[in-house]
């Protein structure tokens, strides 16, 4: 059986902090979950070491998600937040080095708060009415049509509609000048940009 390159261990400290991560709410669930999972684990094992297979195979016992690129990026996650290391053994007869993550100290973890979900809201039609007063109320904005012949949402549309006609199709676009035309409201339109 091959041994698996990537361990994951835990200090005596971080093992100490299990309670106090239990307790915590600020931080995502799935996150505080996968090193919950880690900590009581490695707790459980004398050595404080645990495996990769291992650690997938106890996710998934716990209902949670397991795959192999899942854990790494969380691992690294945990590594990009000060809350673990990792080192890198070469290891006789393998080509690839043996990794080690440890959780080193749940302190910085305890400390990065999820930023709370901020709603988007809905743009309502007093609002887009409201634009289009203001739009309308504008000495040098020139408009295509009046805005009573056609709804909001199919001006929108126009509008967006312009906008990408005029603009360049990716970043390799090497064209300097954009000629487009159009027809609005049945009238012929020319774009150059």
């Amino acid at each position: 059986m091959e041994i698996d390159g990537v361990q994951i261990g835990a200090t005596e400290l971080s093992i100490q902090q299990l309670s106090l991560l239990q307790s915590t709410i600020d931080i995502k669930r799935p996150l505080k979950e996968f090193v919950i999972c880690i900590l009581e684990q490695t707790k459980k094992d004398e050595q404080s070491v645990i495996s990769r297979q291992h650690l997938i195979s106890q996710l998934g016992q716990r209902g949670l998600k397991n795959s192999n690129s899942l854990v790494m990026r969380r691992l690294g996650e945990l590594k990009k937040l000060g809350v673990s290391s990792h080192s890198e053994t070469q290891a006789k007869g393998r080509r690839k080095p043996l990794v080690l993550y440890t959780i080193d100290n749940i302190a910085p973890l305890l400390a990065f708060q999820t930023k709370p979900k901020i709603p988007i809201e809905r743009r309502t039609k007093s609002f887009v009415k409201t634009q289009l007063d203001l739009f309308r109320n504008d000495a040098e904005l020139v408009l295509l049509e009046p805005f009573e012949k056609f709804p909001a949402v199919l001006h929108e549309r126009i509008w967006s509609g312009i906008l990408d006609a005029g603009m360049r199709l990716s970043a390799r676009d090497k064209r300097v000048e954009i000629n487009t035309r159009m027809r609005v409201a049945g009238e012929p339109l020319q774009i150059k940009t």
